[in-house]
């Protein structure tokens, strides 16, 4: 059987306001950079460019395989397929350096767009 009780009329505090994000160069971790960088493409912001987080990651470490994921799925939804290629091209070296069936294969299933446009063979990568 299903019941309900009414929240009890309670003043709850106000949330503290959100906080301006880090100049990328400020972010101390490429982890931190990547959810920044997500969090800026998820709410569209119009003042930060989620790649510029991306993209600061990549300089800091160029096999880090989600911020390569993010650059290349985002170049994607640009149109711009041969752009995200490399990017897309290192997550999966990266991810299957150790094993062929990673656990997580999201840049292996992000590659089809472009592996479907252009025609190229899968098995290239």
């Amino acid at each position: 059987m299903l019941s309900w009780e009414p929240e009890p009329d309670v003043i709850k505090e106000v949330p503290e306001p959100a906080k301006a994000a880090l100049d990328p160069k400020d972010v101390r971790t490429t982890e931190q950079l990547y959810l920044t960088g997500l969090h800026l493409e998820q709410y569209r912001h119009a003042t930060y460019s989620a790649t510029d987080y991306y993209e600061e990651a990549l300089h800091r470490d160029v096999t880090d395989v989600r911020n390569n994921n993010a650059m290349g799925l985002w170049l994607i939804r640009k149109g711009q397929f041969a752009k995200a290629e490399p990017y897309l091209r290192q997550a999966v070296k990266t991810l299957t350096e150790r094993n062929p069936n990673p656990y997580d294969g999201e840049p292996l299933y992000n590659t089809w767009p472009f592996f479907e446009i252009s025609g190229k063979n899968r098995r290239s990568i």
